[in-house]
């Protein structure tokens, strides 16, 4: 799986495109919660069921539309950063995109070759799905990635994007330009 990390500063990158990053910062965590399941050891789990994903999001998008819509627009950021993080575990292990319409888990594997040659340069293309059964069964420890090096550049990445996106905000306004 990609390590929490990185699906955190993910999920901080998309929500700073429309809040503060203080916001922000407590919004992406909606993106860590399709791993809560690791707590019951059984990981990629019905946590990772885009079909619960939406269903559950909209039922409280109705039940929030029937109170007052204060809070659909932070219900919505959230249920994208939660599909995010699925669709972004897709790439590293089968996860159970569809359950429980199907008792299959999905993979995708993606990857790009190239080779410079006398006769030009050649890009190759593999992009891979498979699919497995579910495994719900409980094991006795779940193991994953907390960080890892990509998830720290990753980080690092985001972080400097956003911080010169806010510093151009800024000198913007104080130039006067919109």
């Amino acid at each position: 799986m990609p390590d929490l990390l990185t699906h955190y500063a993910v999920s901080v990158l998309i929500s700073s495109r429309v809040y503060s990053m203080r916001r922000s910062a407590i919004i992406a965590l909606a993106g860590l919660m399709p791993d809560v399941d690791a707590l019951l050891r059984i990981h990629r789990w019905a946590t990772h069921s885009l079909i619960l994903a939406i269903a559950v999001g909209a039922v409280l998008a109705f039940v929030l539309t029937l109170l007052g819509r204060k809070s659909l627009k932070i219900l919505y950021l959230s249920i994208a950063l939660y599909i995010t993080h699925i669709i972004m575990d897709m790439f590293t292990a089968p996860t159970p995109l569809l359950w429980p319409l199907t008792g299959d888990a999905y993979a995708i594997s993606l990857k790009v070759d190239g080779s410079v040659s006398d006769k030009g340069i050649a890009v190759i293309p593999l992009i891979e799905l498979s699919r497995e059964g579910v495994n719900f069964t409980q094991r006795d420890m779940i193991e994953g990635p907390i960080a890892s090096p990509t998830g720290v550049i990753i980080s690092i990445a985001s972080m400097v994007a956003i911080a010169v996106e806010r510093i151009m905000e800024r000198g913007f306004k104080r130039l006067g330009k919109p």
